[in-house]
């Protein structure tokens, strides 16, 4: 039984990987359902999570607002493992309570054993438990380019534009919430790089490692 936690760069295939992988393990694939039970558990629209879903603040709006603020900000792994649903009291939905709600979400998907999570730093609030791999998924830019141009049907220009907002909205949710640089290689157990790779190939890595990881423990 084992949780495998995908990181990926916008258009390496990540999470085609990790629909694959999880339909060869016969696991849950997690991606946006957890934008889903997040707005369950804080009683608010899905769309008050996915517009803080993955994403980091403005640098200057962040500076200030760190520069401004008496006590230092609070990361994910400072608040208790262990807290209820109740809570979540107040109406209002902000950064904190997302934290705190994805951790929670997270490790109760890792204590059931079985899944694929996408993204959301699930890597580092899995990081020390056990039955944990943590993969990365990374392709060059070329190779990224042309996926995201015929898969979303975008002009080159347009497609650049998406990747460096997209990777740098996750730069900076790591760095800003959770104190990581995402893509330090220590943050993981295997690094795959897809560009000489097809999808298939990467997921039947993964499935391998994965499956000698459960064996072993």
């Amino acid at each position: 039984m084992a949780v495998i936690t995908i990181s990926r760069e916008h258009g390496s295939g990540g999470a085609e990987i990790g629909r694959r992988v999880a339909k060869i393990l016969g696991y849950d694939y997690v991606d946006k359902e957890l934008i889903t039970e997040v707005a369950r558990r804080a009683n608010v629209p899905e769309s008050e999570v996915e517009k803080l879903d993955e994403k980091g603040e403005d640098p200057i709006i962040y500076f200030l607002k760190e520069l401004f603020v008496e006590d230092e900000p609070k990361t994910v792994s400072e608040y208790p493992n262990e807290y209820k649903e109740k809570e979540i009291e107040s109406n209002t939905f902000d950064r904190d309570k997302q934290l705190k709600l994805f951790q929670s979400v997270i490790e109760s998907i890792w204590e059931r054993g079985n899944a694929v999570i996408i993204g959301r730093k699930a890597n580092v609030i899995l990081a020390y438990k056990p039955n944990t791999l943590r993969v990365r998924i990374i392709a060059p830019l070329e190779k990224r380019l042309k996926r995201v141009m015929q898969l979303e049907h975008l002009s080159q220009d347009d497609a650049l534009r998406l990747i460096r907002e997209t990777d740098g909205h996750r730069e900076r949710y790591a760095k800003q919430y959770y104190d990581v640089d995402w893509d330090n290689p220590r943050l993981y157990d295997i690094i795959i790089n897809t560009e000489k790779l097809t999808n298939e190939d990467a997921a039947c890595l993964i499935t391998e490692t994965a499956e000698r990881l459960t064996l072993h423990n």
